[in-house]
């Protein structure tokens, strides 16, 4: 569809650097992709969604995350439909609303059962 998802996707085509920086971004509400219970609560405090607003824009917007998710491309050459497919998207979203307010936002739903089996896929995959 003629977006650019980053010059660092992996086997899932999802960005590594995205990933990297919502796994820390979890970490600061105290969860994780799959123990959100902390997330629930940091949620509701304005303040803490401000701070960590301010630190996504401070700390990890920097040459070093850039570089990797344009890999060879710079700033200037970025196509103006850019974007990035991550789970953990779902859990941190508030966040990301304060950092992109203008931001399209794709929500693909799946059929429960086919996550599970996939998550089981996977695991084994990495155990064998």
């Amino acid at each position: 569809m003629g977006v650019f998802m980053g010059d660092d996707i992996e086997v899932n085509n999802e960005s590594l650097s995205f990933q990297l920086l919502n796994d820390k971004l979890l970490n600061l509400t105290h969860s994780h992709w799959d123990q959100v219970n902390g997330a629930r609560y940091f949620f509701d405090d304005q303040q803490a969604i401000h701070e960590a607003t301010e630190l996504i824009l401070k700390k990890y917007f920097n040459r070093r995350f850039l570089k990797a998710y344009l890999g060879k491309a710079s700033l200037l050459d970025t196509p103006q439909n850019w974007g990035w497919k991550d789970p953990r998207n779902t859990i941190i979203l508030p966040l990301w609303t304060k950092v992109f307010p203008n931001a399209k936002i794709i929500f693909i739903y799946r059929n429960g059962v086919d996550s599970a089996a996939s998550l089981v896929h996977r695991e084994n995959k990495q155990n064998y």
